[in-house]
């Protein structure tokens, strides 16, 4: 499960650091109300879901990510059109209809800082899961080119 800083969160940077994930792992100490997490940085500890009456932790919406696994972020509705969606990269394109980045006013963005990759609120239903099409781009690089299919003997 993917999770973030919760409300009782008293553990400093341990974390990497506000807005950073991570993800439960299985964990040496089976101590009720507690629970082991791999930080994206590589750092992990065991942290409290219920011990003590404390929540350190919540669940990101895992089923909305980058094409590299990283949760993406709602960071709500743009107020300009300086960003565009990625998904209009992707084969079947946006789902939303966008062509370049122009157009999204008004619209609510998901996005992963760390690979600068956006989608808009209908592509992470498309693409969100990691499952969806591949880029243009991918599906170039996995097609062979003529003469590169191995003769068979």
């Amino acid at each position: 499960v993917r999770v973030r800083r919760g409300p009782g969160w008293k553990w400093g940077d341990q974390d990497g650091g506000p807005g950073s994930t991570g993800v439960t792992i299985p964990s040496i100490n089976d101590t009720v109300g507690w629970v082991r997490v791999l930080w994206d940085s590589g750092q992990a500890a065991d942290y409290r879901v219920g011990a003590e009456g404390a929540y350190d932790l919540s669940v990101v919406e895992a089923s909305i990510v980058c094409p590299k696994g990283h949760a993406l972020v709602n960071i709500g509705a743009s107020h300009d059109n300086g960003w565009g969606c990625d998904g209009s990269h992707r084969l079947r394109g946006c789902a939303s209809g966008l062509t370049e980045s122009c157009q999204t006013r008004g619209m609510t963005r998901f996005r992963c800082e760390e690979c600068d990759f956006d989608l808009c609120e209908p592509c992470t239903k498309r693409y969100g899961s990691g499952q969806g099409d591949e880029s243009e781009e991918a599906k170039k690089e996995a097609t062979p080119k003529k003469g590169d299919e191995s003769e068979e003997a």
